[in-house]
Order: C-alpha cells, then structure tokens, then sequence
C-alpha cells in the first residue's frame, strides 16, 4: 500500500484556499486542520464578550 503524501500549503496558499463548502480550515505546521462548527455554547460565549464590551 502507498502512502499519499500530505500537501503542505504556505501561508499564502492558505489564504488563497477555496474548496467550496462551508468548511473552515486553520493552518498548522504546513497542513490545513478542518475545525469543528460553532456550537451553541460558542454562541453563547461571544454574546457574554460582546456584553462586556459595550
């Protein structure tokens, strides 16, 4: 079995990357890590920031 090898994206490659979904990446160490969707308690903390603020 062959093993693919990993692309490893520059940091302006990154910026420039687009795959057509909804899914958003952070770039680590050269490789793009799709992160999890927001939840509801994500929500709930940016309100309570947003609170402090104003």
């Amino acid at each position: 079995m062959v093993a693919t090898q990993q692309k490893i994206y520059t940091f302006t490659e990154y910026l420039n990357y687009q795959d057509c979904t909804d899914n958003k990446y952070e770039l680590f160490n050269g490789e793009l890590i799709s992160m999890p969707p927001a939840s509801g308690f994500h929500a709930l903390i940016l309100r309570y920031i947003f609170k402090q603020k104003c």
